[in-house]
C-alpha cells in the first residue's frame, strides 16, 4: 500500500488534475502495490469557505457572490473534465452538495451565530466536492477505481477535544475496511465524524494528516505528500536565495522545522508516521523528475545545521514578581488559563530563581491573553506579589535545526556572533 496525498494546488485546476492522473497512471503501470489517494480541496477553496463564514455571521449576504463563483469553478471542472455522457451524473452529485451549502450558509446568516459543529461542516465541503469530481475523473481513465468516506474511518471526540482522533477506534474501522479497498482508492482528506457521526475537520493542513494516519493504519510502504514545492528546503527561499531542497532528513528534523514556519508539511502529521516508521517523500505535482525530500527515521549525515526556519507575529508574556519564588502552582495556573481561552503556547523558557515565566504565543491572540492572565492573577497582582504581565509585540522566533548539533561545540555561539556583525 502507497499512500499519496495531492495538496490543493495538485488539483486546482484542469491541468494539475490531469497531471495527477499521469502520476497515478504510472504508478498502477510500475508498482505493484495498492493506491491509496487522499484528495485536498481545489486550492484556495477553504479560504473561501471561511470567508463567506465570516459574512453569514454578520449577516452579511456578500457571500452569495462568493458561493456563486465556487459553485461556476466546480461545474466548470466537471464540464471541461468528464464526457459529455458521464457529465449529467456528476453534476447532480455536485450540485446537491451545493443546495445543502446554500441552504446551512442561509440558516446561519439569519441566526448570525456560527458554532463550532456548523463550521466544521460548512469547511468539509471543499474536500468533499473535489474528491468526487477528481475521483470520477481517474475512474474513467484508471483501473479499479474507488471512493472511500473518511468519516466511516476516522473517529474523533465529542466536545472540547473535537478534531482529536480516537486511534484505537479508527484503527480497528480501516483494518475491517482494508479488505475492500480497491487497487486505487480515492478518499477525501481533513475531515473525519465524532461519535455521533456528525463532520469534524482536522485542522488547517488536515489533508495531510488523514493521509498519515491511513499511512499508519493501513501500514504502507510510504506515504508522499504531492505539492507545487520540490520538498523540504533549508530555509525560506523568499529570504534566502541560496536555500536548497533537502533530500533525506530525519523525523524529528522535519518536525522541528514544519513547526518553526516550514509550511511543506503539516505538524501533526509526521506523528502518525513516525509510529510506524513509514516514509514520507515529499513531491513536487509540477516537477515530477525531481525526487524531492524523503523523511526517514535515521540517515547517515555529518551536518550540523540542516536548517534554518522562523516564526514571526509572536508576541512574549512575561509574569515576574518575588512573590513566585519557591510557591507551587504558578506556571500550572499560567498554562491551565491560557488553555482554556484555547491559546496554543509556542515557546516557554523560566529564570532558574522562579521569578520569572516567559511564553511566547501568535500575537493574534495578545490581547485574549493578556486579559486572561491578570484576571487569573489578580489577587497576587493587587497584593505587589507579582506585576501585570508584560507584554512584548512584534517579534519572531529564529530556530537552527539539525540532530547533528548536540555533538558540537560552538554552535550558538557562531549563530549569536553573526546575529552580532549584522
Amino acid at each position: 500500500m502507497i499512500v499519496i496525498k495531492f495538496g490543493g494546488t495538485s488539483v486546482g485546476s484542469l491541468d494539475a488534475i490531469r497531471a495527477v492522473q499521469g502520476i497515478l497512471e504510472s504508478y498502477q503501470s510500475k508498482e505493484n502495490e495498492q493506491l491509496f489517494v487522499v484528495c485536498s480541496a481545489f486550492n484556495g477553496v477553504t479560504n473561501q469557505l471561511v470567508e463567506m463564514l465570516t459574512y453569514t455571521e454578520a449577516g452579511d449576504t456578500a457571500y452569495l457572490p462568493i458561493l456563486s463563483e465556487l459553485e461556476n469553478r466546480h461545474v466548470e471542472a466537471v464540464r471541461c473534465l468528464m464526457s459529455p455522457l458521464k457529465q449529467g451524473e456528476v453534476l447532480a452529485e455536485v450540485k446537491v452538495l451545493f443546495n445543502e451549502l446554500e441552504d446551512l450558509l442561509a440558516g446561519i446568516a439569519l441566526l448570525k451565530e456560527v458554532t463550532p459543529k456548523s463550521s466544521d461542516l460548512i469547511l468539509s465541503f471543499g474536500e468533499r466536492l473535489s474528491s468526487i469530481i477528481v475521483f470520477e475523473y481517474l475512474k474513467a481513465h484508471l483501473k479499479d477505481a474507488g471512493l472511500l468516506d473518511p468519516r466511516k474511518i476516522i473517529c474523533c471526540h465529542n466536545g472540547a477535544n473535537r478534531g482529536e482522533v480516537r486511534m484505537d477506534i479508527s484503527l480497528a474501522n480501516a483494518q475491517k475496511a482494508k479488505g475492500s479497498l480497491k487497487s486505487l482508492t480515492v478518499c477525501p482528506g481533513f475531515i473525519a465524524a465524532d461519535d455521533k457521526g456528525d463532520i469534524v475537520t482536522l485542522g488547517r493542513g488536515g489533508s495531510d494528516y488523514t493521509a498519515a494516519l491511513f499511512a499508519n493504519f493501513l501500514d504502507a510502504s510510504r506515504l508522499e505528500i504531492w505539492s507545487d514545492v520540490d520538498g523540504l528546503m533549508t530555509a525560506d527561499p523568499r529570504l534566502v536565495p541560496n536555500a536548497h531542497v533537502l533530500h533525506d532528513i530525519s523525523y524529528e528534523e522535519a518536525l522541528e522545522l514544519s513547526h518553526f514556519g516550514a509550511k511543506v508539511i503539516y505538524p501533526p502529521s509526521i506523528q502518525p508516521a513516525m509510529r510506524k516508521e513509514v516514509p514520507i517523500i515529499i513531491r513536487n505535482t509540477f516537477n515530477v523528475d525531481n525526487p524531492g525530500t524523503t523523511i526517514v527515521n535515521q540517515f547517515e549525515d555529518q551536518t550540523t545545521i540542516r536548517g534554518i526556519s522562523s516564526i514571526k507575529d509572536i508576541t512574549l508574556l512575561n509574569l515576574r514578581g518575588g512573590g513566585m519564588v519557591g510557591i507551587p502552582r504558578f506556571s500550572y495556573r499560567l498554562f491551565e488559563t491560557l488553555s482554556a481561552e484555547h491559546i496554543n503556547v509556542v515557546m516557554i523558557t523560566q529564570a532558574s530563581s522562579e521569578h520569572t515565566i516567559c511564553v511566547g504565543i501568535e500575537s493574534k491572540n495578545r490581547l485574549k491573553a493578556e486579559e486572561a492572565i491578570n484576571k487569573a492573577f489578580e489577587i497576587e497582582i493587587s497584593q505587589g506579589k507579582i506585576s501585570p504581565v508584560e507584554v512584548e509585540e512584534h517579534l519572531a522566533i529564529l530556530a537552527l535545526v539539525g540532530n547533528n548539533m548536540k555533538d558540537q561545540v560552538g554552535v550558538s555561539g557562531q549563530m549569536f556572533s553573526t546575529l552580532g556583525r549584522n
